[in-house]
């Protein structure tokens, strides 16, 4: 008898403390208002700056991976490469356009004075650039054309013959 009891002891504590955890509501639900920003335009630019930012962070980090890998005429010419500016483009000069790289690339090349070259046939989806200087060097934008037409298009300053010639990769 004493068996039974403690079985059924058992039980009725069980069902009783299975009974108040399911009558005891933890769980709140909370309702979260969430608006739009005015403009969504205006976040994806904001976040494209922020991403091309961390890009050329990444860049900046990789080189410096490479760095004791490279020879001195290959440290030689990443520090020619990033200091050097081709004649003309040291102009200051506004420049604000948002457009296909090719137009932006042919509309920089006539302001700083130099000839155009494209390849014959078109991209089926060239990439688009956005440059905005105000009274910055021409340079800045030449450097910001070849950012954002990323791994696609590469862009070339000839500057004894006095040509910016575009190269699309594969």
């Amino acid at each position: 008898m004493n068996r039974k009891f403690s079985l059924a002891l058992s039980v009725l504590a069980l069902s009783v403390t299975l009974g108040g955890c399911a009558s005891n509501q933890t769980a709140r639900s909370t309702n979260v208002l969430v608006t739009p920003p005015v403009n969504p335009l205006d976040e994806l630019r904001a976040v494209a700056i922020e991403t091309r930012d961390e890009l050329r962070l990444l860049a900046k980090v990789n080189d410096a991976v490479n760095a004791p890998s490279l020879t001195k005429e290959q440290h030689a010419q990443m520090y020619f490469q990033s200091t050097h500016v081709p004649k003309s483009f040291e102009r200051i000069a506004s420049f604000s356009y948002t457009g296909t790289v090719t137009k932006t690339a042919e509309a920089l090349a006539k302001m700083a004075g130099y000839k155009f070259r494209k390849p014959s046939v078109n991209m089926p989806n060239e990439p688009w650039a956005t440059i905005n200087i105000v009274n910055q060097p021409l340079n800045d934008a030449l450097r910001e054309l070849g950012v954002q037409s990323g791994s696609s298009i590469r862009v070339e300053v000839l500057e004894q013959a006095n040509v910016i010639n575009l190269v699309y990769k594969n």
